[in-house]
């Protein structure tokens, strides 16, 4: 089930340390403590942290990694506000990349990217006066 079955984004980063906490705990409950596989929980709302000229210098060079990181950047950069409405679908992800945030940032574009049979979600109200100008833009924009 953890390996296959179960997907899982949040917005804030300490309630998706406790989700996936709370899986391994549910399945070493129901079998007995053993190694689990990596649950596919990742946090969707983490900022960029480092300028973009930062993320450039971890491709060392290589031109399309280059290009991937910096597109990932930009469609992360307001990641806090839009969360899951980022849609990843257009950045590679078949380049090797490296470092805490990239790494972060790129398991919640797999998340995001993928395809699901059945997808629940606990969607907050947020009155559209008192939502952040870069939703409001991307709510206008998109949908």
């Amino acid at each position: 089930m953890l390996r296959d079955n179960l997907h899982g984004l949040e917005l804030d980063p300490r309630c998706t340390q406790i989700a996936a906490f709370a899986l391994a705990f549910a399945a070493w409950k129901s079998d007995g403590y053993r190694t689990l596989p990596l649950p596919h929980v990742a946090c969707s709302g983490i900022a960029i942290s480092g300028s973009l000229e930062q993320w450039r210098t971890l491709a060392g060079g290589d031109l399309r990694l280059e290009t991937t990181l910096e597109r990932l950047y930009h469609l992360f950069k307001d990641a806090p506000t839009l969360g899951s409405l980022i849609d990843p679908r257009s950045v590679s992800a078949s380049d090797p990349l490296f470092g805490d945030a990239v790494v972060g940032v790129t398991r919640a574009a797999s998340l995001l990217a993928g395809q699901y049979t059945l997808v629940a979600t606990n969607v907050p109200y947020l009155a559209q006066g008192k939502q952040d100008e870069r939703l409001t833009r991307f709510a206008d924009t998109n949908h």
